[in-house]
Parts: C-alpha cells; sequence; structure tokens
C-alpha cells in the first residue's frame, strides 16, 4: 500500500497514540470518578475514550506514519508509568505509616 502521508522516519513509540492515552485518559478518569454519576453514564465515558483511543492508534498505522508496534509500545509507556506511579505512592504511603 502507498503511504498516504510521507515521514522522513518513524518514532518509537508514537507520540500521537501516548498522547491522546494520556489527554483522553485523565478527561475519562475525572468524568467517571466525579460523584453523580450513574453507571451507565461512566460505561459511555470509558467506550467512548476507549474508542478514540484505538481510533488515533489505528489511524497512525493506516496513514503508514507508524508500526503497530510504535503504537503498542506508545500505549504500553502510559500504562508503565502509571504502574511506577502507583507504586511510589504505595510505597510513601507505607513510610509514612511505618514511622508515625
Amino acid at each position: 500500500a502507498d503511504q498516504v502521508i510521507h515521514y522522513l522516519s518513524h518514532a518509537l513509540p508514537s507520540g500521537h497514540s501516548l498522547g491522546s492515552i494520556v489527554v483522553v485518559g485523565v478527561l475519562a478518569a475525572v468524568l467517571v470518578l466525579r460523584p453523580g454519576g450513574g453507571p451507565a453514564g461512566r460505561l459511555a465515558v470509558l467506550v467512548t475514550a476507549g474508542a478514540f483511543v484505538l481510533a488515533v492508534g489505528a489511524s497512525r498505522v493506516y496513514l503508514a506514519a507508524h508500526w503497530l508496534t510504535d503504537v503498542l509500545v506508545g500505549w504500553l509507556a502510559l500504562h508503565r508509568a502509571v504502574q511506577l506511579a502507583e507504586m511510589l505512592g504505595q510505597r510513601e504511603t507505607l513510610v509514612v505509616s511505618y514511622g508515625s
């Protein structure tokens, strides 16, 4: 298939896929965690956010701007960053509660 857009180089990870999951993920978290939202509304937010992130990743592959692995690594990078943040948050909580 011919490239729709010509790029001089591919980047690992895909900045578009990483950026979309960060921005949309934060917006979805804010909407889902706000008080007063029902389960159907939360589900709609999560499904819409997921569809948008998948569409951004698919568009990067379709436009031949990135390989599928570039997009997947972009998503995985955020997943690992969130895991690290959770781990560090738990560590600080343990240190503070231990010292009290």
